[in-house]
């Protein structure tokens, strides 16, 4: 036999208003969130402007065209100018030095050069206490030794004697050079009296140096 139990009205209505405030302070929070989000996404396009407008001022002075009228332009942007244009005209200088060639060497006019290389040789011989080597000063010698318009005959005389502590590299480089212009002089049908004193010194360094 099932015994019916009779439910308490008064506990129903409890139960029932508990429910009822449950789900209103549900929705309450969830409402909550709902406009908190939509307020997040409201305040995003407030602060992407700003950075997008800060970034634009910042590019303007490297972004300027250079036909720019001058007369159109403020004064801190003629300063921003003048600054870029000095920097590309220092570098155009730097660039052609470097295509031109650096060192002492460059920067001698060449009768200049012949008359300290010389004297470093005339130095070398007379006041050796007073001589130091410069590189320099050799390699144009080296160079130029087969001239007799640069090097007379008495400088080429202490040339030879310079040459004989001539060693390493330097010593090997010297006699194929030297080989080289008797090889290139004596191919010549019709030798001039500079090409035969070419080749005479170059022998003579050869049969010094090998």
């Amino acid at each position: 036999m099932v015994v019916k139990t009779k439910s308490d009205p008064s506990k129903m209505k409890k139960n029932k208003t508990m429910k009822d405030k449950k789900g209103r302070q549900e929705t309450k929070v969830s409402g909550k969130h709902k406009r908190k989000k939509t307020d997040d996404t409201e305040e995003r396009p407030e602060v992407l402007p700003k950075k997008l407008k800060k970034q634009t001022v910042q590019a303007e002075p490297e972004e300027k065209p250079e036909h720019v009228n001058e007369e159109d332009l403020t004064p801190e942007e003629k300063r921003v100018l003048e600054r870029k244009m000095k920097k590309i005209l220092k570098k155009e200088e730097k660039r052609r030095k470097q295509e031109e060639g650096s060192g002492e060497e460059k920067q001698e006019d060449q009768s200049k050069s012949a008359e300290r290389a010389l004297e470093y040789l005339t130095c070398w011989s007379e006041r050796r206490e007073e001589w130091r080597f410069k590189k320099i000063r050799q390699t144009w010698l080296l160079q130029h030794m087969y001239d007799t318009e640069k090097v007379p005959d008495a400088s080429f005389s202490v040339m030879l004697a310079y040459l004989e502590n001539l060693r390493g590299a330097a010593r090997d480089v010297t006699v194929e050079q030297a080989e080289a212009v008797v090889k290139e002089d004596q191919g010549d049908a019709s030798q001039s009296a500079d090409q035969q004193k070419r080749i005479q010194r170059a022998l003579e360094v050869v049969r010094l140096l090998a």
